[in-house]
């Protein structure tokens, strides 16, 4: 889960780490308009963990879009979050919203593996990987990731396959 806290306008970055230590989430969420723009659809982000700023978080700024989307300009069809790793574009497409992810070449990681609890009953999780500093934006055999994890930190779920 994250925390979303739309602003009218900017708050200092000691009241945002105020807010996001009580919210004790993993990432609490800060939007304002974008100033200096006409568009209506652009925002300035950033996100908090009870401890700290941090550069990237798809999951506040995907539920950042859902917030804007459904309670705030349901007009919309897309929006951009410009963030300390560069603008993350969110769309709408029928009920479901996308994410525009180029901020993870900015990461300078050799690679990044998302993960997310599966929808279906048969699959434990899925994940996705990019390694963008190879070339690779998103691996098109997405069960490479899979073939050596297993959730951290969980008990052996007495598997032999994920």
């Amino acid at each position: 889960p994250a925390a979303v806290c739309p602003l009218a306008e900017s708050i200092p970055e000691s009241a945002m780490q105020v807010i996001a230590s009580e919210m004790n989430l993993s990432e609490t969420a800060f939007f304002v308009p974008r100033p200096g723009t006409a568009k209506r659809s652009e925002y300035d982000l950033r996100w908090f963990t009870p401890l700290l700023e941090v550069d990237l978080c798809g999951h506040a700024t995907l539920a950042s879009g859902h917030l804007i989307f459904k309670h705030m300009q349901p007009e919309l069809e897309q929006v951009t979050f410009h963030t300390r790793s560069g603008p993350l574009g969110v769309s709408r497409r029928n009920d479901l919203l996308e994410l525009d992810f180029p901020a993870i070449a900015s990461l300078h990681q050799p690679w990044v593996v998302a993960t997310a609890p599966a929808d279906a009953e048969e699959y434990d999780f899925v994940s996705r990987f990019f390694a963008p500093m190879a070339g690779i934006n998103e691996d098109p055999e997405p069960d490479r990731p899979t073939r050596y994890s297993r959730p951290t930190g969980q008990p052996d779920l007495a598997k032999r396959t994920l």
